[in-house]
């Protein structure tokens, strides 16, 4: 990697946590962003046969719903209220990319986070020494004018519901 090239750093705040993959590593967090069940997902949360949950036990919930970091005043802006009006900042993971797996793992994850994800560069925020650093990872970020963005609201026991019952092509729900 030439000195004026920037390592490839993605930032992982949902299932990227859970199944990272095998690169360097960094805990970090994210401000001016709120971390939502509000998007809808045809493909990580249901099959072609069974897209999402059984739309008679939770009717708002086919297809079914993925986490994802939405700008906070984009939900402020949407939701009109919410639980936690004052959370805007999400932890999540940092991975360094090796450079020579990188051209693989953006086409994985452009994949991956194809149903309405926006890439974009964001500042993170992590301790080096005790001192806050500002790295500059992509983030994939559901935007309110995607078309999988949920404008329904639904309680959090309709939500985990829905995901309790829900099925994946990534992997099974516990």
């Amino acid at each position: 990697m030439s000195g004026k090239q920037r390592p490839y750093i993605v930032f992982g705040y949902g299932s990227l946590i859970f199944k990272p993959p095998p690169h360097v590593v960094k805990e970090c967090y994210l401000k001016g962003y709120v971390r939502r069940f509000a998007q809808k997902s045809h493909d990580h949360r249901g099959t072609p046969e069974r897209r999402g949950a059984d739309p008679r036990l939770v009717p708002l919930q086919n297809p079914g719903r993925v986490v994802t970091l939405i700008h906070t005043e984009d939900w402020d802006n949407f939701s009109g209220s919410d639980p936690f009006p004052h959370e805007d900042v999400v932890w999540g993971i940092a991975y360094t990319i090796d450079p020579a797996y990188e051209n693989e793992v953006r086409d994985y994850l452009d994949y991956r986070e194809k149903d309405g994800y926006t890439l974009e560069e964001v500042d993170i925020y992590g301790l080096v020494h005790g001192q806050e650093q500002i790295i500059l990872p992509k983030c994939y970020v559901g935007r309110p004018d995607n078309p999988s963005f949920c404008k329904c609201l639904s309680r959090a026991t309709e939500i985990a519901v829905g995901i309790l019952k829900e099925h994946t092509q990534w992997d099974p729900n516990p």
